[in-house]
């Protein structure tokens, strides 16, 4: 028989980062591009549908109350199981209002901030149930199961959408997150690192000087806003782009992200794992952003067709961008991960997770102008430029020498570039 040794028969710890990658993925696209497939179904211009990824405001900013989350008495699993019935009676308020109306949009924010600070106890749940051992297989699972679960919100939900109708899905997964509620209850208890301190603002500053130790840490900074820009983009207007362009169906954009998707999602999910463990992190990070770079080019040239679109032209475009998408997340959330000091899990990973999320937010309304001025082909042009962007400004952090940066020892963690990278 086979033994992982990141699986254990009594603690079947990766099993659950699995499923609460999913409980983080699932939500996120609910409130993003399966909204805009539906604006878009509804005969919605692409301002207004690039204007709803205001709704990501709630991901830029749940860094503000993480450390609500570090200081609490409730452990990570009340609030997980807390904020999924909170989003499930959020969903079905949403399911029985008209599609932009006042009430529609004040139900998608809810979910959103539901969303956003189930990703706050999640992440720090996820860290402290793993170890530095099973890290690199910790992530896999998590960005397996968190790209599953958009995978479903952004292909499966379209399928039966086409079949049943927006607001009958809608409060069908509303009952879904409730007994997802129920299932987080299961899960193991962990304890606590987390530091009680009096003032939020001194959590800040401290939270900041361990963070700081990172050398280069505004170029880092900078090169993790742009890493994941092109899965922004598609993310925003992916379906869009297959439903308004390529002229297809409900059912075919679904069946597309959500068989050949999340297959080759998984490949690249497991292939960047698979890298870590045969080059260092910095050079597979830069792998991921060539990868990345590259799936733009066949949504260029799906942009420059005229139709008919061809099928396989568009398999390829959906399949590459997937793959690439699961290889550089993974590896993105080993960088993360290793980013973040025990006593300040949940504020680090917020501070860092926010800043992944602000191109989701910002490119919304600024690609749905681009689109209606410049078109499908220019707007691919401009997303391939900045990701070509992201593998220069790798290599050039990759050549600045580096000098021993470490944070302050007396609370026994030391974080050094030799060791963040390796």
């Amino acid at each position: 028989m086979i033994k992982f040794k990141w699986i254990h028969s009594n603690h079947p710890c990766c099993l659950w980062v699995f499923y609460f990658g999913f409980c983080s993925g699932f939500p996120l696209l609910l409130t993003s591009s399966t909204l805009q497939a539906w604006m878009a179904d509804q005969g919605y211009s692409s301002v207004q549908i690039g204007w709803l990824s205001a709704l990501g405001l709630p991901y830029v900013l749940k860094w503000s109350w993480a450390p609500i989350l570090d200081r609490s008495r409730w452990s990570h699993n009340k609030w997980i199981i807390g904020l999924q019935y909170i989003m499930g009676i959020a969903l079905w308020v949403l399911s029985i209002f008209k599609c932009y109306s006042i009430g529609w949009i004040a139900a998608a924010m809810i979910i959103a901030m539901g969303s956003a600070t189930q990703d706050l106890a999640i992440d720090a749940y996820r860290m402290d149930l793993l170890t530095p051992e099973n890290d690199r297989w910790g992530a896999a699972c998590h960005t397996l199961g968190y790209r599953l679960g958009m995978m479903i919100a952004g292909g499966g939900l379209l399928i039966i959408a086409d079949h049943l109708g927006w607001s009958r899905v809608y409060a069908m997964v509303a009952m879904i997150f409730c007994l997802g509620a129920w299932v987080s209850a299961q899960s193991p208890r962990c304890q606590k690192t987390s530091m009680a301190l009096t003032d939020t603002s001194s959590m800040w500053v401290r939270a900041w000087h361990h963070l700081s130790a990172v050398n280069q840490l505004i170029g880092w900074l900078c090169f993790i806003l742009l890493y994941r820009v092109v899965d922004a983009a598609v993310a925003n207007f992916g379906a869009v782009f297959l439903l308004k362009h390529c002229s297809l169906t409900l059912t075919e954009v679904g069946f597309l992200y959500k068989i050949l998707g999340m297959s080759l999602l998984v490949f690249g999910a497991l292939f960047g794992t698979i890298l870590l463990k045969y080059v260092s992190l910095v050079h597979a990070l830069r792998w991921g952003a060539i990868l990345q770079c590259l799936s733009c080019i066949p949504y260029m040239y799906l942009a420059h067709l005229d139709h008919p679109v061809q099928s396989m032209v568009v398999f390829f475009a959906v399949g590459f961008e997937c793959c690439a998408a699961g290889l550089a997340g993974t590896i993105l959330m080993v960088l993360m991960m290793r980013w973040c000091h025990p006593n300040y899990r949940v504020t680090h990973f917020a501070w860092l997770s926010a800043i992944v999320a602000l191109p989701r937010m910002v490119l919304g309304p600024v690609l749905g102008y681009a689109i209606d001025w410049m078109g499908w082909e220019m707007m691919w042009g401009i997303i391939s430029v900045l990701a070509m962007g992201v593998m220069v400004l790798s290599m050039v952090l990759h050549s600045i020498p580096n000098t021993q940066h470490e944070a302050d020892e007396s609370e026994g963690f030391v974080l050094s570039e030799p060791n963040l990278f390796k």
